[in-house]
C-alpha cells in the first residue's frame, strides 16, 4: 500500500524532478515540501497543484492550496520557513488562483492599506455631501482594485466595512437607524456570483441613498441645536471639548444643554465623549501597529496612563490585551474553511 508521503513525492518529482529534499506530514493534514531550490519553476508548481487537485478529487467550491516561502540555507531555517508558507495563506482572500508566494505579502499589506484609506476618504466625501468627490473616490478605489487585482471576496469585505461606516455615520448624524437600514436593504442583493463592476456599481448607489438621506436629515434638523451639538462633539471628540463653551457658543444655559445631550443621547456629555473616543482607538488598534501612547494622543488623551484606565474601564480590557485579542482571530493559525493545503 502506497502512503500518503510517497504519493505526494511521486507526484511531485513527475512535475519538477530533482528538486524535492524531504516531505512531510505535520499532522494537521497539511503536506510540507523542503525544495533545493524552488526558482524557475512557477509553472511546474502550477501544473502541480492542479494535479493534485484532480488526484485528490477537491470538490469545485474548495481550494487546494500551495503557499510557497522565502530561499534560506541551512536545516535550523526550515521552521520559520514553514510559518512563513501558514502566514502566505492571506493572500488567498486577495488573489486569484491557489500558488502563493510569501514574497507577495508586502504587496498585501499596501493592498490593505489602500483599501482601508480609500474606505476613510469616501466617509469624508460623504459627510461633506461632496457628490462629486464621491464619485471620483469611488472610480479611483476600483481602479486602484483593478490594478492590484484585488479578489472579489475582499471587496465585498471593505464595501460591508464602507455600509457599517455608513450607518455609524447615520447615527452620528442621530437618524433613525432603522429607516436608513430599510433603504440599503432596498439596493440588496446584487448577484449570486458579483463582478468588480457590480461591487462598484452598489458603491456608488450606496453612497447615493446615503448622502440624500444625510441632506434630508440636515435640512430637517437645521433649527435643531442639539442634532448639531451631537455632530459636533462627533466630528471633534479627539479635541478638548467642554460643555459650558458649547453651551455659551449656542446661547444655551449649561445646565439645561447637558439635560437635553443624556436625554438625546442616553449619556451624559463626559461620558459620550470618553466613548467615542475609546471607539476610534478599538479601530486604531485593530488596524495600525501604533503605540499605545500615539493611539491616545491621537483619539484626544495627553496622559497615556488615563488612556489606559479609561479604556479598561469602558471594555474590561487592557488596549494591548485588545489588541492581542483582535490578532488572534487573524492568527494563520486558524483553520481555513473550505481549502486544503500543500
Amino acid at each position: 500500500m502506497v502512503s500518503s508521503e510517497d504519493f505526494y513525492e511521486s507526484a511531485f518529482e513527475k512535475y519538477a524532478p530533482g528538486r524535492l529534499l524531504h516531505l512531510f506530514e505535520d499532522g494537521t493534514g497539511r503536506i510540507g515540501l523542503i525544495l533545493l531550490d524552488h526558482s524557475g519553476i512557477f509553472a511546474e508548481l502550477e501544473a502541480f497543484s492542479r494535479h493534485m487537485k484532480h488526484e485528490l478529487h477537491v470538490p469545485d467550491d474548495f481550494n487546494l492550496y500551495l503557499l510557497v516561502s522565502e530561499r534560506r540555507k541551512g536545516a535550523k531555517n526550515i521552521h520559520e520557513l514553514y510559518k512563513q508558507a501558514l502566514q502566505t495563506r492571506r493572500l488567498a482572500s486577495y488573489q486569484e488562483g491557489n500558488l502563493y508566494y510569501y514574497s507577495s505579502l508586502s504587496k498585501l499589506q499596501l493592498n490593505e492599506e489602500m483599501q482601508e484609506q480609500s474606505v476613510q476618504m469616501l466617509l469624508e466625501a460623504v459627510e461633506s455631501l461632496d457628490h462629486a468627490e464621491m464619485e471620483s473616490q469611488v472610480a479611483q478605489w476600483f481602479a486602484e482594485c483593478k490594478t492590484s487585482r484585488a479578489s472579489v471576496e475582499i471587496v465585498e469585505f471593505h464595501l460591508a466595512n464602507l455600509q457599517l461606516e455608513l450607518i455609524r455615520l447615520v447615527h452620528d448624524w442621530q437618524g433613525d437607524i432603522q429607516e436608513f437600514g430599510e433603504r440599503l436593504l432596498k439596493l440588496e442583493k446584487r448577484t449570486r456570483h458579483p463582478q468588480l463592476q457590480d461591487l462598484e456599481r452598489y458603491a456608488r448607489e450606496m453612497l447615493r441613498v446615503t448622502a440624500a438621506y444625510l441632506e434630508d436629515m440636515k435640512q430637517h434638523n437645521s433649527k435643531s441645536p442639539i442634532v448639531q451639538i451631537v455632530q459636533y462633539v462627533n466630528k471633534h471628540y479627539n479635541q478638548k471639548l467642554q460643555l459650558q463653551t458649547i453651551a455659551e457658543e449656542h446661547h444655551l444655559n449649561s445646565t439645561y444643554l447637558g439635560q437635553i445631550f443624556k436625554k438625546h443621547t442616553g449619556q451624559s456629555f463626559n461620558e459620550y465623549i470618553h466613548v467615542r473616543r475609546i471607539e476610534e482607538a478599538k479601530k486604531l488598534l485593530k488596524r495600525t501597529h501604533l503605540k499605545t501612547s500615539d493611539i491616545a494622543s491621537m483619539v484626544g488623551y495627553q496622559d497615556p496612563d488615563y488612556f489606559i484606565r479609561k479604556f479598561k474601564s469602558i471594555t474590561n480590557q487592557l488596549p494591548t490585551a485588545y489588541k492581542k485579542s483582535e490578532s488572534e482571530q487573524d492568527s494563520p493559525d486558524a483553520e481555513p474553511s473550505g481549502g486544503d493545503e500543500a
